[in-house]
């Protein structure tokens, strides 16, 4: 624990330059004389009946007075003290910095984690030991804590906590309201967790810590983590309309070949997700130091999703998918938005605009010139 602010009492001996003089002592000589009598020293051993006994000089300054009778010299045979040369007392160091709380001075200290150790449960510990020196501390004098990170680490937990319950309601609705079909929302809904634990896993193999950044880059990835396992879900979906649902091989067969259908785009259009994040571990410094976890917390999330989409998925759908499928003209959300859909769709197929008119002449234009030149060229001369 490093302290601040505050001041720090130290013994302070006030030399003469008289008395030095007077004394012929040189101040060289007075720094070593107190040097000398406040360290410990180590002797030799003496064997006396069978055991031994170590022999060491123990030098501790405890008071003033130790300090004032110490022996610098000699002076016409008479023995110099430290109380000869000056005045000893008890003053304040010099100060560096201060604490403010509240407008008024304190006296601090910051406790400083090891690296890779758990802040939480450091922080923790720390609070539990105040506990325990309270009732030992002078009358008036409180502890109470200036900066706490247990809270910016529990705001933190609790960001990814509600992101993650508001992306499984709304992935949850939207499952509902487009494919109509309950049964199968556990499909799209139980990767999305399952990402976020698997990142976890991953982030402890690579000793990355859970920290604001890894935290925030896995609540940043939570939209994404469910992309590819509604397309896979949604395409098998469509596959097993009008076919058999109680031929459990059927189901089988056309839940793998609608995967099969879309596991390749599904793939690269992650690893390109994925791939953006290239540039940040290329980062060094401080700013490697900071943006790393969160590019490697986003990462893992978005490999985990990926691998779960492509085989975890597909499982869940040959035992979740069953009863009755609805097909889009059926839905009457879907109804809606083709209509709305289908009118844009034909205006701008058939209503070409104006640049691409002004292609078409200049290239019909381009290719008869070039037609003539051509015949220029290889015609035969007159």
């Amino acid at each position: 624990m490093a302290s601040v602010g505050g001041t720090v009492q130290q013994y302070q001996i006030d030399v003469d330059p008289n008395r030095l003089r007077s004394y012929g002592v040189p101040l060289s000589m007075v720094m070593r004389a107190v040097m000398a009598s406040n360290s410990n020293v180590g002797g030799n051993v003496i064997a006396e009946n069978g055991s031994w006994s170590i022999v060491r000089g123990l030098g501790l300054i405890e008071n003033l007075d130790d300090i004032r009778n110490i022996v610098v010299g000699e002076h016409n045979g008479t023995p110099v003290f430290v109380k000869d040369l000056g005045a000893v007392k008890i003053g304040d160091a010099f100060r560096t910095a201060a604490l403010v709380k509240n407008s008024s001075e304190a006296v601090g200290g910051v406790i400083v984690a090891r690296t890779g150790e758990n802040t939480k449960e450091v922080i923790d510990r720390v609070k539990q030991k105040i506990k325990e020196i309270e009732p030992g501390v002078p009358p008036g004098v409180h502890i109470v804590p200036f900066y706490d990170r247990s809270q910016l680490i529990e705001a933190t937990v609790d960001t990814l906590r509600h992101a993650l319950l508001e992306e499984i309601i709304l992935v949850t609705l939207a499952h509902v309201v487009f494919l109509m079909h309950f049964r199968s929302i556990l499909v799209v809904t139980l990767p999305l967790p399952l990402a976020v634990l698997c990142s976890f896993l991953l982030m402890h193999y690579a000793h990355v810590t859970s920290n604001v950044m890894s935290l925030a880059g896995i609540a940043i990835a939570i939209g994404v983590l469910v992309d590819a396992g509604i397309v896979v879900t949604e395409n098998a979906f469509r596959h097993l309309e009008g076919v058999d649902t109680s031929n459990r091989g059927r189901i089988f067969e056309t839940v793998l070949r609608a995967t099969k259908l879309v596991g390749r785009p599904t793939f690269f259009s992650m690893a390109i997700i994925i791939l953006a994040f290239v540039p940040v571990f290329a980062l060094t410094g401080q700013e490697g130091k900071l943006f790393h976890p969160l590019a490697f917390a986003k990462t893992f999330a978005m490999v985990s999703a990926t691998a779960i989409a492509l085989t975890l998925v597909p499982i869940l759908c040959v035992l979740l998918l069953r009863g009755k499928f609805h097909s889009e003209d059926q839905n009457p959300v879907m109804r809606f938005l083709q209509r709305v859909y289908r009118p844009a769709l034909s205006w701008a197929l058939e209503s070409p605009c104006h640049h691409t008119r002004r292609c078409r002449r200049v290239s019909r234009r381009r290719g008869a010139s070039g037609f003539r030149h051509r015949q220029r060229v290889h015609a035969p001369a007159q």
